[in-house]
C-alpha cells in the first residue's frame, strides 16, 4: 500500500503534465472561501471596535456630566467606619462642595472638593 502511494506521488512529481481543471477549480473555491472568512473576521473586528468606542465615549460623557454639571448642595453628613460611628465637633467642621450625578448605566456618583485645601474625593 505504501509502496503504491509512493509510486503515485513520484510519478506525479516526475511527470510533465499540468494540473487538471478540476484541481484548479477546487483550489480557487478554497481560496475564495478563505478570503471570504478573512473579510468577515475583519468586518466583525471593526464593528466591535466601533461599539467599544461608542460605549467609552458615553461613559466619559456621563462622568464629565457628574463633574461639571452635577447638583451642588450643603447639608449635614453622618460618617461611620468599621470601628463604629465617627463624630465631628463644631470646631471640626470642614467646608466641601459636593457634586451628585448618575452615570449612563444609572449608577449614582458622588464627588466632593474640600474648599479650604482643595482635597478631592
Amino acid at each position: 500500500m505504501m509502496a503504491r502511494l509512493k509510486n503515485i506521488i513520484s510519478a506525479k512529481l516526475a511527470g510533465t503534465r499540468g494540473e487538471s481543471i478540476t484541481e484548479v477549480l477546487v483550489a480557487i473555491v478554497i481560496s475564495g472561501l478563505a478570503i471570504l472568512m478573512l473579510a468577515t473576521v475583519i468586518a466583525t473586528a471593526v464593528n466591535v471596535n466601533q461599539a467599544s468606542r461608542r460605549a467609552m465615549n458615553e461613559y466619559y460623557a456621563a462622568n464629565n456630566n457628574v463633574v461639571t454639571g452635577g447638583v451642588s448642595t450643603t447639608g449635614s453628613v453622618s460618617l461611620t467606619s468599621d470601628g463604629g460611628p465617627i463624630s465631628l465637633a463644631d470646631s471640626d467642621s470642614v467646608a466641601v462642595t459636593c457634586h451628585v450625578g448618575t452615570q449612563a448605566d444609572g449608577t449614582l456618583v458622588v464627588s466632593y472638593v474640600e474648599q479650604e485645601s482643595g482635597v478631592t474625593g
